[in-house]
């Protein structure tokens, strides 16, 4: 419960400064830091930096998933959209693929050896695609976010619970 609940209040507070900044650099920067805290699991061994690393990494993710929407949102043709996020869908889905095979040989042989190397890769992971988010076009700030708060969001009722639904 915590977790989520500190999850969806971050993706909500990582959409103004993509909307202030740059779309792409936060989502550089989200990136980056789900990175550190998957690599950072490979050296968890107690139940408070388990915790952190989990609320971490929930934090980074939501936050991620919000500030990559509005960059594919920016950085695609809205006739193209759709079959373009179907796409980063089924890459996605791919991925997670592979990473069940690895999983699960870990889980099978249940060792911190078995673990570690399945950290190792998604961490790697997700740091390459931080070299690949450094070759995206520049995305510009989007002008006049004035109104754009997260005390804005928490005014808009319909919204809300449905930031709250799985």
């Amino acid at each position: 419960g915590l977790c989520a609940a500190a999850a969806r209040l971050a993706g909500l507070a990582c959409g103004q400064p993509a909307a202030r900044f740059c779309p792409g650099g936060v989502a550089l920067g989200i990136v980056a830091v789900q990175g550190l805290f998957t690599f950072g699991y490979a050296f968890v061994r107690d139940y408070p930096l388990f915790l952190a690393a989990v609320i971490g990494l929930a934090v980074a993710n939501q936050g991620g998933a919000n500030v990559r929407g509005a960059l594919i949102a920016h950085i695609t043709d809205p006739t193209t959209r759709v079959g373009e996020r179907a796409f980063l869908r089924a890459v996605t889905n791919f991925g997670i693929g592979l990473v069940t095979v690895g999983a699960g040989f870990a889980i099978t042989v249940d060792t911190p050896t078995a673990y570690f190397p399945i950290f190792l890769l998604d961490a790697l992971s997700l740091f390459l695609a931080v070299a690949l988010l450094t070759r995206l076009p520049h995305v510009p700030p989007t002008p006049n976010q004035e109104s754009l708060s997260v005390k804005s969001a928490f005014h808009d009722r319909p919204f809300m619970p449905a930031t709250f639904l799985p």
